[in-house]
């Protein structure tokens, strides 16, 4: 973010689609000072609102679902919020994040709200990418700037098989590489829209005033 010219993030208005069932962007946003609203499909909750989230859970996904996610959160998420704590060196903000459930291609926020949008691997799950990005434009102010990373489909972990998320040399792996591109390919665990680095970056160009955009090993950043 200081490259891109905000060195000071106090008062500084954020939204993060997409912040995921721990939000740990979100929380470090805050951490420094920014005015953080988070976005997420889930019900998210958290800190000592978890048991909130499990209820929500329960009305909506039933028993089995909610069940997976109180055991994910006592086995894993608790423990990451404590190492998220240590490395920050003080506590996190859990209450200063506002949290919202919504959908990223139809954001119930009124324009030119957020000072910086940023989102990291949910474009790639999107039905209509074009929305979205065309979503994030109109709640930006009009010296806003926004941050989409993309986990490419073409890349090695493109197909989201948890077991090519870690790429230790070693791991058992019961899923060859690049299964998602080749024929006879094995189901994947989520919708991927399949989408190359040149539609997003065209669709940026056409929806937004893109900055730059550049492709890593798995990401393309716009």
């Amino acid at each position: 973010m200081r490259q891109l010219g905000f060195g000071d993030l106090a008062k500084l208005r954020v939204l993060d689609i997409g912040c995921g069932e721990r939000a740990p962007l979100s929380l470090l946003l805050a951490a420094h000072g920014a005015e953080v609203d988070a976005l997420d499909l889930l019900p998210v909750r958290l800190g000592w609102r978890r048991p909130a989230m499990w209820l929500l859970l329960f009305r909506t996904s039933g028993a089995r679902s909610t069940v997976k996610q109180i055991v994910r959160d006592a086995l894993h998420t608790i423990r990451y919020w404590r190492r998220l704590r240590r490395l920050l060196g003080r506590g996190l903000p859990f209450a200063a994040v506002h949290v919202r459930q919504g959908d990223a291609q139809r954001l119930e926020l009124a324009d030119e709200m957020f000072d910086f949008v940023v989102s990291t691997a949910v474009w790639e799950h999107l039905t209509d990418v074009r929305a979205a990005t065309r979503e994030v434009n109109r709640v930006l102010k009009g010296d806003g700037m926004g941050s989409i990373q993309v986990a490419l489909f073409p890349s090695l972990g493109g197909g989201h098989h948890a077991e090519w998320h870690d790429l230790s040399p070693g791991r058992r792996r019961t899923i060859r590489p690049w299964d998602h591109l080749l024929p006879g390919a094995q189901p994947l665990p989520l919708y991927c829209n399949g989408w190359r680095a040149d539609q997003f970056r065209e669709v940026s160009e056409q929806e937004t005033d893109l900055v730059c955009g550049q492709a890593a090993r798995a990401h393309q950043e716009i």
